[in-house]
């Protein structure tokens, strides 16, 4: 809805917000211990207004994926992470990049771009609640329906090789 009403800027600045909280549920689902999920479901000192103290950077949660997660799984967060990181930021910390895109108008190709990343995210997001149900026929529901809309996703590594190679 913010793409399609012009407000690039901010539907930027929500995938940031996608990004952290996919890399968090994946982290917690494969290499979080049992003793950090209860310390942080635990009340913490300051409530809901701090962050606990055992709070992981990006960086350090990138590191336990790759250490315990499927090397699919962490390549693609690691490559969309080291890829769009800079550009996220200046749009979450009020850099120079949501102001020069202002300037230069709304890009359809960014705009695009935006939309796939966040639906690509957004298929994440729902294979990780589909693989908590224990239920095997919704992964593979969540599959089927990336196969039927992999034009409104980001493109996959071997999707990139064959256009290349083209």
């Amino acid at each position: 809805m913010l793409v399609e009403r012009g407000h690039l800027a901010s539907a930027i600045a929500l995938l940031r917000v996608q990004l952290d909280a996919i890399i968090r549920i994946v982290w917690i689902h494969y290499a979080a211990t049992d003793d950090w999920v209860q310390s942080v479901v635990a009340l913490q000192p300051g409530g809901l207004s701090k962050d606990p103290t055992n709070a992981l950077s990006v960086n350090d949660m990138l590191r336990g994926i790759q250490a315990k997660a499927p090397a699919e799984l962490h390549r693609q967060l690691a490559e969309f992470k080291t890829a769009a990181w800079p550009a996220l930021n200046s749009y979450i910390h009020s850099g120079i990049w949501p102001v020069v895109q202002r300037m230069r108008g709304n890009e359809i190709e960014g705009a695009i771009q935006t939309l796939k990343n966040s639906n690509g995210l957004s298929g994440m997001s729902a294979m990780m609640v589909a693989m908590h149900t224990g239920n095997r026929q919704n992964t593979i529901g969540v599959k089927l329906l990336h196969l039927r809309h992999k034009g409104c996703l980001p493109p996959l590594r071997e999707e990139e090789g064959s256009r290349q190679g083209a």
